[in-house]
């Protein structure tokens, strides 16, 4: 987490500059560098007790019980340099914690009578908390601080300070952390602390964003319950819920920001992989049931789709593209075929206009993908489609045998298959094996890799289909 520029006047000294803290917290680091400058450091390894003033330490110094463990000290072996460097730095983090723990007691002090320089204090601390390698710790820190700033936010009125936070100080402040509460619940692999995060994830961009977070439950949950919601409606559900954002953001000229978490689509992405790439495999109450716990995937789609849609508008075709290709592999992890098929088909168009010199290859890829997917669903209207929409001449031997293959499925020719149609799939098999041939391929506009890729998924479905292996 980098440090948050709440206010100025705060930053660079914090809750430091409240002077009754400031003297309780000076004696103690002033007795510490005391006794480190003046013990010698065979006492020093000897001796934990620490020392109010200058008096009582010399007198320890001539006391018997000191000389005593000075001596022993001389005798003993001197510890391994790595045991050395381990002691130190313990020690350095010991001292670290210790003094985070103060300022943090410090801090919950002056929670009521100073709120805005409480969470400023505590927004640095849970850094520093993190950067002692306590990452509980930070997380309870920042559990106090998101409520402390929604009580701030909620009542609308600041205590009488010197500088106060400004409402867009506490909001900023809140989105971030948010955001950095999600991400730390992740490093634990919890199952209940990953669907904090979610939520955690879901405010943040909610209030930051005006994304409402119950539109994005909602449409969820319709592509949960309706398989085959197509694609244009999702985009168009997706532009709506990003309607103050383009209204106000994307009709303006474009200003580059240095800081990824002011940049929407960059979260969106985050948001993506929060949803999809960690499985929830606790059973879910019935509560779950019917939020978004139960539909992580879901919840993604309408993530990606959002995202899509930003870039869609801002004319940034590669990433476009790319995530047509992401969003078809999220509908192929809930099993949504056909929306997988109608993706990729939508990308190869894409391809094919934006790519005007080497598209060939990028969108006969997808668009091939989509009607093996067709193939395996049994969907030969969509099939067709495909080729009538990019306009395949059945010139190409890998397409006119992929056309036989799709009508002998729906058409549960199995004989057809087994005596003639699966030799024509073989032999296309071998013919992209060589460098060259006579016969018109398709698949040859793509590179070795992807070719055997695609035309074993074919082989797969024949045999699946018709031989029965």
């Amino acid at each position: 987490m980098e440090a948050l520029p709440l206010d100025d006047s705060d930053l660079d000294t914090g809750i430091l500059d409240d002077p009754p803290f400031v003297c309780y917290l000076d004696l103690r680091l002033q007795g510490n560098r005391l006794q480190d400058q003046q013990r010698p450091q065979t006492a020093k390894m000897q001796t934990q007790k620490k020392f109010s003033n200058d008096a009582t330490f010399s007198a320890h110094l001539k006391s018997a019980k000191h000389i005593q463990n000075e001596k022993a000290a001389k005798k003993a072996p001197a510890p391994p340099a790595n045991q050395k460097n381990s002691a130190k730095s313990d020690g350095a983090i010991n001292s670290g914690i210790g003094q985070a723990n103060l300022k943090l007691k410090q801090a919950r002090n002056i929670v009521s009578s100073r709120p805005s320089r409480a969470a400023t204090a505590m927004w640095n601390l849970a850094q520093d908390f993190y950067k002692l390698k306590r990452p509980r710790d930070t997380a309870e820190i920042m559990k106090d601080l998101i409520n402390l700033l929604e009580e701030m936010q909620s009542s609308g009125s600041q205590n009488a300070e010197e500088s106060p936070l400004t409402p867009l100080q506490i909001s900023g402040t809140l989105y971030l952390t948010r955001l950095a509460l999600s991400r730390l619940y992740l490093i634990y692999g919890n199952q209940t602390l990953i669907s904090n995060a979610r939520q955690l994830y879901l405010r943040a961009i909610h209030h930051k964003w005006k994304i409402e977070e119950q539109s994005v439950l909602d449409v969820s949950r319709v592509c949960m319950k309706c398989m085959d919601l197509p694609l244009s409606n999702l985009l168009e559900s997706a532009q709506h819920i990003l309607k103050i954002y383009i209204d106000k953001v994307l009709s303006k000229p474009a200003k580059t920001k240095a800081d990824p978490n002011q940049v929407l689509p960059t979260i969106l992405a985050e948001g993506r992989n929060l949803f999809s790439n960690f499985d929830m495999q606790t059973n879910l109450t019935d509560a779950e049931e019917e939020s978004y716990l139960s539909s992580p995937y879901q919840v993604a789609l309408v993530l990606c789709a959002m995202e899509l849609s930003i870039q869609s508008i801002s004319g940034n075709k590669d990433e476009e593209v790319d995530l047509y290709h992401l969003l078809s592999k999220l509908y192929l992890n809930i099993d949504a075929k056909y929306l997988a098929a109608e993706t990729l088909l939508q990308c190869s168009i894409i391809s094919s206009k934006h790519y005007m010199d080497d598209g060939l290859a990028k969108h006969t890829r997808d668009a091939l993908d989509a009607f093996v997917i067709c193939i395996e669903i049994d969907d030969i209207v969509r099939a067709e489609e495909i080729i009538d929409t990019l306009q395949w001449s059945d010139e190409f031997d890998d397409i006119k045998v992929l056309m036989e293959l799709a009508k002998a499925i729906v058409d549960s020719n199995k004989l057809f298959i087994e005596q003639v149609l699966y030799y024509q799939i073989e032999h296309v098999h071998l013919l992209l094996r060589k460098d060259e041939s006579d016969n018109k391929l398709l698949l040859r506009s793509l590179d070795a890799t992807e070719r055997t890729r695609i035309w074993n998924r074919v082989i797969e479905v024949a045999r699946r289909n018709f031989l029965d292996v």
